[in-house]
Formats: structure tokens, sequence, C-alpha cells
């Protein structure tokens, strides 16, 4: 059984911080699900912006170094691509469901980043209201994921390993995390009548599962 959904954008991000007020935006992946661009994939990185607190655990977690991310791109440079991928990619006028693990943590980073390096009215006009947040629609399908011996937590690498048995390579780098949550997304989707599911379903059918 495959899943037609309407046009879905799994999105991660690696931060220098917990706090979009203070860390900064690195890295992004963008995987397009549904709609005329199903499957296209995008990887971008970015120096952090002058004055962002570049915390060591969190470089720590995504593997970079401080001196490694300072090479990288400028923020507006790849905002610019990063707005010209996503908008290329849907029809005029057209909007899309951002998606993700614990979507709300990279929501804030992409808002403030787009804020500061193209426009604040951006991401409002191309992305609906209605984010997807598998992590969400994970504690929906599974009440009882922490008794659950697949499970135990609601880590995205511990979810991943219990739907797929198998564990998630390069784990806590921005593609491999967003390829993992549409995994996610689809397992759920293909199991769930869940009305959570609602605004993301046109009827039950997906590649990613194949």
């Amino acid at each position: 059984m495959s899943i037609n959904i309407k046009p879905l954008v799994f999105i991660d991000t690696e931060t220098t911080d917990l706090s979009p007020d203070k860390g900064a935006l690195i890295s992004i992946a963008a995987i397009f699900v549904g709609g005329k661009s199903d499957g296209e994939s995008l990887v971008l990185k970015c120096k952090p912006h002058d004055g962002a607190i570049v915390n060591p655990f969190a470089l720590q977690a995504n593997g970079y170094t401080k001196e490694e991310i300072s090479h990288w791109s400028c923020p507006r440079e790849t905002a610019a691509t990063f707005v010209y991928w996503i908008t290329e990619r849907l029809d005029n006028g057209e909007l899309c469901h951002p998606a993700g693990w614990n979507y709300a943590f990279d929501d804030r980073f992409m808002r403030s980043w787009l804020s500061r390096n193209h426009s604040p009215t951006w991401y409002g006009n191309t992305f609906t209201d209605t984010p997807c947040d598998v992590m969400n629609l994970f504690t929906i399908q599974y009440p009882q994921f922490k008794s659950d011996e697949r499970f135990g937590n609601k880590k995205l690498t511990t979810v991943y390993r219990g739907i797929t048995g198998k564990d998630l390579a390069n784990a806590h780098t921005e593609y491999a995390d967003a390829l993992a949550t549409a995994h996610v997304f689809f397992h759920i989707a293909q199991e769930s009548n869940s009305p959570s599911l609602a605004p993301y379903l046109t009827s039950k059918v997906s590649p990613y599962n194949q």
C-alpha cells in the first residue's frame, strides 16, 4: 500500500544552540514528498551569523567543529538558495506543509534564520499553518510508547529502530534525520486512521515503505 499525500517538506536543521535568540542555524535538509517534486531533496550548510553563540555541546551532537563551520557559505546566500529551491518546486500560490521531528524546534530556527537573512514574511507565505510534527503523531499512535519494548522513549533514533529494526545511520545529521522522519511518518500513516493525519493525506500510498 502507498500513500497519497498533500505536498510535504520534511525538514531538519542543525544549530549552534538550543535558543534561536542566541544560536544560529548552520545546516538544513529538505525532502519534498508528494506533489510534482516528490522525492527531491536539498542539503545546505552555512556559517553562523555574526554574534551567534556556538555551544560546544551542540556541535558535539551534530559532529561539526567550530573551525569547519567557519568556512561554510554566508547565511544570506544560503537562505536565498533555500528560498529559490522551495519556491521553484511549488505551483504559483501553492502552499506546502512543513514536517519534522519535534518540528517546533526547527520552526523557531527557520523563522529566525529567514527573517534575519531573507524576509520575515516568506515562511508564512509558503508553508501552511498546520505543520506536521511526526513526533506528536507518534505519541498519538503509540500512547504507551514508554512501556512498549520497541521504543521506551520518543527519540527519533529509538523510534526509527523500533519501527524498521535498523539503527539510524548518520543520526543527528540533517539529511539522515529528515529521511528517517519521513519513514516514520509513512509507517504511521499506513497503520493509523487518526484524524491527526487528515490535513496531510488524500488517500493511502508512498514509495518510502516499499
